[in-house]
């Protein structure tokens, strides 16, 4: 691993024609679509590397405090996300009749009762 940092910190080097390197684990299958899609689909996955003193570095610092701001709306959102993926697979697997029974049954309730 000290190696692959090593690397990465040479590679955006003031100077060098590389502004930005990301260090993610290789087992990972998914890893590309983590660094390059949404956070909310893969979760946030590598290292990022920029380099110092450029508007790329100051973007992701800028980034980087508007998470913390808002860090706990962002993480009780993926929590919910998450439970709510969970449950669809949990429906997803019952047979057609007993999904088809469990929303007409959510139907039928007022909205009070529900929300």
């Amino acid at each position: 691993m000290a190696s692959k940092i090593e690397a990465a910190v040479t590679a955006v080097k003031p100077g060098s024609l590389c502004n930005a390197c990301v260090v993610a684990a290789g087992s990972d299958l998914n890893i590309i679509r983590s660094i390059l899609g949404s956070d909310s689909l893969h979760g946030t996955k590598g290292t990022l590397f920029v380099t110092p003193g450029t508007e790329l570095e100051k973007q992701v610092i800028a980034d980087i405090d508007s998470q913390e701001e808002n860090g706990d709306v962002s993480d009780e959102a993926r929590k919910a996300a998450v439970a709510a993926r969970d449950e669809a697979r949990k429906l997803q697997a019952l047979p057609h009749q007993s999904r088809q029974n469990i929303l007409r049954a959510v139907q039928d309730q007022p909205k009070k009762e529900i929300w």
